[in-house]
């Protein structure tokens, strides 16, 4: 999601090809959809990690895996999911109040590096939880 946020989001914002007025009004109409998406992919794959409990849909289901490593994604969705939550609240909606009131103060770049770096976090927590849940397991 952080992949298509900056090519949806910043880009344009940088193009030459957009007038000022522009720029300043496209983060009110395509960040909340962003946010909508983010809850959306984060909110399943939490729901995802919780609910499958190493269940399998075929008759002789091989061993599931231990509780303890399904624990591992669900714990960095979670966090992913607080995280986003944070950016949303904290520093996304006081941002969309500064829009359309240039110029900006010294806060407004503050809070927006703040929530490239959250997001990044996002991504990097959504990255280990992908990988810990397809990560095989250890031979004992």
């Amino acid at each position: 999601h952080c992949v298509t946020g900056v090519q949806t989001c910043d880009l344009p914002i940088c193009s030459p090809l957009f007038d000022a007025a522009t720029k300043d009004q496209h983060p009110r109409v395509l960040f909340p959809r962003y946010y909508t998406l983010e809850f959306i992919c984060l909110g399943t794959g939490l729901a995802g990690a919780l609910l499958s409990g190493g269940s399998s849909p075929s008759p002789s289901p091989p061993p599931s895996p231990p509780r303890r490593r399904l624990a591992g994604p669900a714990l960095w969705l979670g966090l992913a999911m607080a995280a986003a939550l944070m950016d949303y609240f904290v520093l996304y909606r006081p941002l969309e109040e500064m829009l359309g009131r240039p110029p900006y103060p010294d806060s407004f770049r503050r809070l927006h590096e703040w929530s490239r770096w959250v997001n990044s976090g996002i991504l990097l927590l959504t990255a280990v939880a992908s990988l810990q849940s397809l990560w095989p397991p250890r031979e004992r």
